[in-house]
């Protein structure tokens, strides 16, 4: 609930989230940076961008993912090597 009157951004900042890794989604040329954070709580979010618009997406993923690609995969529920470059 807290989050949701916040907006995760804000929730973020001031619950002093700390980074857990980031990276660059390969498997798209010019794809954005990407970060995995956690909160006070243990929750996990990654931030990353659609690349084109460049706004900001928060999406909370399962406690397990340890890098932004794990999260990412437990996301969309299949590795990014399958997703093809369009550019």
């Amino acid at each position: 609930v807290m989050v949701e009157k916040m907006t995760p951004e804000k929730y973020l900042k001031e619950s002093e989230a700390t980074v857990v890794d980031t990276d660059f989604e390969k498997a798209r040329k010019g794809a954005a940076a990407r970060m995995l954070l956690q909160d006070s709580f243990g929750d996990k979010w990654l931030v990353g961008t659609d690349g084109g618009t460049g706004r900001i997406y928060y999406m909370p993923v399962p406690q397990e993912s340890t890098t932004c690609r794990d999260a990412h995969i437990a996301i969309c529920g299949f590795d990014e090597d399958r997703i093809l470059n369009k550019s």
